[in-house]
C-alpha cells in the first residue's frame, strides 16, 4: 500500500476536480442518444443508476426524462452460434458493451402492453375488459352491479362482487389512501350486490387478451415419408455421380486401347516444296490482355525474344479491340490500326505509332529480337493496358469502401473500437481517458497471449471466462511488472487477497478509505447496491460499510486491484457521483495501455478450420474437396501415351503478305501487285537457273523453258509481262521517259486483272519448278 501511495505521489496524483467538464464534453456528442432523448429505453440493470442520477443531469440532459419512462424490456445481443460463454451473476453477460453497434436501440424491443403501473398502488391504464398492466393492489373497495369473479390485474367495467386471483388493479383502500403492495390476492367476504374487498401482496403479471392458437403439429407420416424421399434422392445423385465418373475414366482406357500407334511427327518442309503439306493446327488464339503479358514475360526470362514482342503486340491489339477503339480483321494492317487511332484517340496514336514502327523492324526488317527491344516495346505497351485496368481499380476500390459500412463505435481518430454508446457500454469511458493520455481499448486477443506487462493494464470483467490455467498465467504476468484490474471477477485465487460473495447484497456508503483519501479527495462514489469484498492480505482502498468495494495488492513488481463489481464499467455510471473522477484517479498511476477484457475476449477461431466449422460450413467445404479430388482422378491423370501438341508457328510474313493482297484487292491495283511481285520472282529466277553467260531476257527464258519443260516463247511472254509491270510498279524517279504508270486505270478492269493474276500464277510455277530442281540436287551431293 505504502509503495502504491507513494506512486501517486511521485506521478503527481492528485484529485481529479475537472472530471465532470470532460465528461460533459464527452456525452454532448449526438451518438450518446441516452442523453439526448428522453424517450430513450433503459433496461433493469441501467435504470438502476437513476436513483443515483437524481431528477436533473447536467452531464446527461435526458436521462432523468428517460429515468421516469417504464422499464423496456430489451433483447441483448450475444456471441456467434456454437459459443456459450458462462454468465456469472452480477454480469451483464453480452449485453452489448461491444456489440459492434452504435447504439442498442436497435435490438432493444418493447412489449407494448397499452396499461401499466409502476406497483405503487395507482391504476392501470387498461381499456375497459382488456387486462390492465402490473399494478399495485391493495385493500381497494370497488362497487357497482354483481359481476363474475375477474383475476387480479384485469380491469372491467363495473367492479367484482368478489375479488380474487394473484393481485387486482390499483386502487385505494377503504381509508381512500393509496394500497399496498401488490400480491396474491385473497377473496372477499362481500356479497355480490356489494362492494368487493380484496388484499394483495406481489405484482399482477399483464395477461395477453387473445393468445394466439398453438400451431397444429406436423402429421408424422408425412414427416417421415418427407425424409425418407429426401434421402432416397441424395443417394440416387450421389450414384448418378459416381456412375459418371467411372463411365468417363472406363471410355478413355478403352479408347486408348483401340488408338492407333503414333505416327511419327512430319518433318518441317520449305513454303515452296512441292506435294501436299500437312496442316498443322494453329490452336485456340489468346485474346485476354492479362494473360499475354504475362506469357509475354515468361517468353522473354526463357530468352524467346520474337514471341515475347509478339504477345506483347497482340495484347496492345486486344485491349484496344477491346475497348471499341479499333476491329481486329486478318485484312487489316498495322497501318489501318494507326489511321484508326488517329481518328478515334489522337491522344495514343503517336505512342502506338512509335510501338508499331518498333514491332516491324523486328518481324519484317532486318534488326533482330532482342532484350533491348523487348523491354523499350513492353514498357510502352505496358501503361496503355493498364490504363483501362487502373480505372477499374480505382472504381472497384471506391465501390467496396462506399459499400462497406462504419464499423460501429469506431472512433474517426485512430479507428480503436473502445465499446458501444448504449448506457451500459464503455465507450464514454474511453473518450474521457484518453483525454488524460490513457488509451482505452477493448482486448480481442486470448489470454493466453498477454501484452507487455511492461506496457498494459488489464481489466477483468465477470463475464469473461477465466480457467484455472489463465489465473496462473495472469499472475506470472503480474509478477513480472503488469498492472490487473478485477471488477466483479468470481472465484479469486487467493494471491489477489481478496475474495467475493456476489449473493451477499450491501447497501451502504462507497468512499475512499481515510489512507487513500489525500489521493482520491473527499469522493463519493455513486454506485448501485452489491456485494462487498472479504479483505485476506490486501489492502482496503474504497471501503462499502463494513467491507470493501476495492482492495489493492502489490504483487512482485505489479499490482492487482480487485473491485467488487463492475458498474463503473459503463457509459451511466459517468453521470453520477464522482465515478468519473474515480476512474480518473484509478487508472493514472497504472500503465497507460488499458485493455479491457470481456465476454468477447478470445471468442474468436485460432484456425479457419475453426472458423469454418462455427458456421457450419466445414461438411460443405469436405464435400467440395472430395468432389475436387474425383474431378483430378479423372482429368488429372494421363490415362493416354503424353505427346508433345504440335507447334503453334505463326509465320509472320505470309499473314503480312495474305493482308497485304487483300488490300491490293480492295483498291483495284492488280498491276501494281504483279510489279511488286515480278521484281522479286525475276531476281529469285536468276540466281536459280544458271545462263552460261547469255544476258537478257532471252538467255533467262530459255534457261527456265529447259528447266520447266515450256517453249522459249511462252516462258519468254511470261517475262516481258512481268518486267512491263515491273517497270509500272517502280518509283517515278526509276521510272524510263517512254514509261507511263498505268496501274490504277487498268487494275479496274477486270480482265487485265485475271491477266495479271495469270503471269502471277506462272511466275509462281517457275519458282517451284526451280526450287524443287535444286532440293534434288543437294539431296543427290549428300
Amino acid at each position: 500500500m505504502i509503495k502504491f501511495v507513494l506512486l501517486l505521489s511521485a506521478l503527481g496524483a492528485s484529485p481529479v476536480y475537472n472530471a465532470d467538464d470532460r465528461v460533459r464534453e464527452v456525452l454532448e456528442s449526438e451518438r450518446y442518444r441516452f442523453c439526448h432523448e428522453d424517450d430513450y429505453p433503459l433496461g433493469e440493470g441501467e435504470r438502476a443508476f437513476c436513483p443515483l442520477v437524481g431528477e436533473t443531469s447536467e452531464a446527461c440532459p435526458s436521462l432523468p426524462a428517460a429515468c421516469r419512462k417504464p422499464p423496456a424490456p430489451i433483447e441483448k445481443g450475444g456471441p456467434p452460434a456454437g459459443i456459450s460463454p458462462s454468465c456469472k451473476a452480477g454480469s451483464r453477460c453480452l449485453a452489448g458493451r461491444s456489440s459492434g453497434r452504435d447504439d442498442r436501440t436497435a435490438v432493444r424491443r418493447f412489449e407494448g402492453s397499452s396499461g401499466s403501473a409502476s406497483g405503487d398502488g395507482r391504476e392501470g391504464a387498461g381499456e375497459p375488459g382488456k387486462p390492465g398492466g402490473p399494478g399495485g393492489g391493495g385493500d381497494g373497495a370497488s362497487s357497482g352491479p354483481a359481476g363474475q369473479d375477474k383475476p387480479g390485474g384485469e380491469q372491467g367495467k363495473h367492479g367484482s362482487g368478489d375479488a380474487s386471483g394473484p393481485g387486482n388493479p390499483g386502487g385505494k383502500d377503504g381509508s381512500g389512501k393509496p394500497g399496498g403492495e401488490a400480491g396474491p390476492g385473497k377473496p372477499g367476504d362481500a356479497p355480490g350486490q356489494n362492494p368487493g374487498g380484496g388484499e394483495g401482496k406481489g405484482q399482477a403479471e399483464p395477461r395477453p387478451a387473445n393468445p394466439p392458437p398453438p400451431p397444429e403439429p406436423m402429421d408424422p407420416a408425412v414427416s417421415s415419408a418427407a425424409s425418407g424421399f429426401a434421402r432416397l434422392l441424395f443417394f440416387v445423385l450421389l450414384g448418378g455421380f459416381l456412375a459418371f465418373i467411372a463411365w468417363m475414366v472406363l471410355k478413355n482406357v478403352l479408347s486408348e486401347r483401340d488408338a492407333p500407334e503414333d505416327e511419327p511427327p512430319p518433318e518441317d518442309r520449305p513454303e515452296n516444296a512441292p506435294g501436299e503439306r500437312r496442316q498443322v493446327p494453329r490452336g485456340p488464339v489468346e485474346t485476354d490482355v492479362a494473360r499475354l503479358l504475362a506469357r509475354a514475360r515468361a517468353a522473354a526470362q526463357r530468352g524467346a525474344f520474337g514471341p515475347a514482342i509478339d504477345d506483347v503486340y497482340a495484347a496492345l491489339l486486344r485491349r484496344l479491340d477491346g475497348d471499341g477503339i479499333i476491329e481486329i480483321h486478318a485484312s487489316r494492317t498495322n497501318g489501318d490500326y494507326v489511321r484508326t487511332l488517329r481518328r478515334e484517340r489522337p491522344e495514343i496514336a503517336a505512342d502506338v505509332r512509335n510501338i508499331v514502327a518498333d514491332v516491324e523492324s523486328v518481324q519484317f526488317g532486318s534488326r533482330a529480337p532482342s532484350a533491348e527491344a523487348f523491354a523499350r516495346i513492353h514498357d510502352r505497351v505496358v501503361p496503355i493496358v493498364s490504363r483501362a485496368l487502373g480505372i477499374l481499380v480505382v472504381i472497384l476500390g471506391l465501390s467496396a469502401t462506399v459499400s462497406c459500412g462504419r464499423v460501429a463505435a469506431l472512433d474517426e481518430s485512430d479507428g480503436v473500437f473502445r465499446g458501444d454508446t448504449s448506457p451500459s457500454g464503455t465507450h464514454a469511458i474511453g473518450a474521457m481517458l484518453s483525454a488524460y493520455g490513457i488509451e482505452f481499448r477493448h482486448r480481442r486477443d486470448p489470454l493466453d497471449k498477454l501484452p507487455d506487462e511492461d506496457e498494459a493494464t488489464l481489466v477483468l470483467l465477470p463475464d469473461l471466462d477465466i480457467s484455472a490455467s489463465d489465473f496462473r498465467r495472469l499472475q506470472a504476468w503480474v509478477e513480472a511488472g503488469g498492472d490487473l484490474v478485477l471488477a466483479g471477477v468470481q472465484g479469486l485465487p487467493g494471491w489477489t487477497g481478496a475474495s467475493l460473495e456476489p449473493d451477499q447484497l450491501v447497501d451502504s456508503a462507497v468512499v475512499p478509505a481515510s489512507t487513500y483519501e489525500s489521493q482520491f479527495g473527499e469522493i463519493f462514489l455513486a454506485v448501485p447496491r452489491g456485494p462487498a469484498l472479504t479483505l485476506t492480505d490486501a489492502d482496503r482502498m474504497v471501503g462499502r460499510g463494513v467491507g470493501a468495494y476495492a482492495s489493492f495488492k502489490q504483487l512482485g513488481d505489479g499490482r492487482v486491484i480487485v473491485l467488487a463489481d463492475d458498474k463503473l464499467f459503463t457509459n451511466v455510471a459517468l453521470t453520477a457521483g464522482d465515478n468519473a473522477a474515480f476512474l480518473i484517479s484509478l487508472f493514472r498511476p497504472l500503465h497507460r495501455e488499458v485493455e479491457l477484457c470481456d465476454a468477447w475476449t478470445s471468442l474468436g477461431a485460432d484456425t479457419p478450420l475453426e472458423t469454418l466449422s462455427r458456421a457450419r460450413l466445414l461438411p460443405i467445404l469436405l464435400q467440395l474437396l472430395l468432389l475436387l479430388g474425383l474431378f483430378f482422378l479423372w482429368q488429372g491423370r494421363a490415362f493416354g501415351v503424353l505427346r508433345d501438341p504440335p507447334a503453334n508457328r505463326r509465320r509472320a510474313f505470309a499473314d503480312h503478305v495474305r493482308a497485304l493482297g487483300l488490300a491490293y484487292a480492295r483498291a483495284g491495283v492488280s498491276r501494281h501487285a504483279l510489279g511488286l511481285y515480278a521484281a522479286w520472282a525475276v531476281e529469285r529466277l536468276r540466281e536459280r537457273v544458271p545462263r552460261e553467260g547469255r544476258q537478257g531476257l532471252s538467255g533467262l527464258a530459255e534457261a527456265i523453258g529447259v528447266r520447266v519443260g515450256k517453249s522459249t516463247g511462252e516462258v519468254m511472254h511470261v517475262l516481258v509481262e512481268a518486267t512491263e509491270a515491273q517497270k509500272e510498279a517502280a518509283p517515278a524517279s526509276l521510272r524510263s521517259g517512254d514509261v507511263s504508270p498505268r496501274g490504277r486505270s487498268r487494275g479496274k478492269d477486270r480482265a487485265q486483272a485475271a491477266s495479271d493474276f495469270a503471269v502471277m500464277r506462272h511466275l509462281d510455277h517457275f519458282l517451284a519448278q526451280t526450287s524443287r530442281e535444286r532440293s534434288r540436287k543437294k539431296t543427290r551431293k549428300a
